[in-house]
Formats: structure tokens, sequence, C-alpha cells
């Protein structure tokens, strides 16, 4: 059975593979609101799971009442693609050496 850590980092590597062969110019796109809230609860879950890091987690993403209208967040495709390294370094950091 996986641990707590290896279930969280296959999400987000989930998040990191399609996001790095998405185009340069796709990545300057919205994030879908569907998307944002699932990396958002990837967050939320790596905050409960491990409330060393919650602090060091990056923010969750906000969603601009405009762009909700559209089905879009305020990220863009390379703000999710640094957020998502950014849990994946830290659930790295929580693995036992």
């Amino acid at each position: 059975m996986p641990s707590p850590t290896q279930l969280l980092k296959i999400r987000v590597k989930a998040f990191r593979s399609t996001l790095h062969n998405a185009s340069e110019s796709s990545k300057k796109n919205h994030v879908t609101t569907m998307l944002a809230e699932e990396f958002n609860r990837l967050v939320t879950d790596a905050g409960a799971t491990f409330p060393d890091i919650k602090t060091a987690l990056p923010s969750l993403i906000q969603h601009n009442p405009q762009f909700r209208m559209m089905g879009i967040s305020g990220a863009t495709y390379l703000d999710l693609e640094i957020m998502a390294e950014q849990v994946l370094g830290l659930l790295d950091a929580m693995e036992p050496n």
C-alpha cells in the first residue's frame, strides 16, 4: 500500500507530466476552474497530511468572479507548473531518507 506521501506525489506528478508536455504558448492560457479546484484540493490535502509544511505550500489558486463565469481561474498553466514543482519538492523533503 502506498504511503500518504507517495499518494500525494502520484497526484502532483500527474499535473507535472501533463504540464511538462504542454507547449510554451499554451502555458500562457488560464487554468480551467475544474483543474484549479483539483490542484487546490491537492494543496489542502498535502497541508492536512503534513502540517509542518503547510505554510511553505503555494497559496490556493484564486478565482476572479469574471474569470469564473468563463470557467477559468486567475492562474496560468505556467503558474500551475511552478506550484506543482513546489509541492513536489516539499513532498520529496517529507519522505524518510
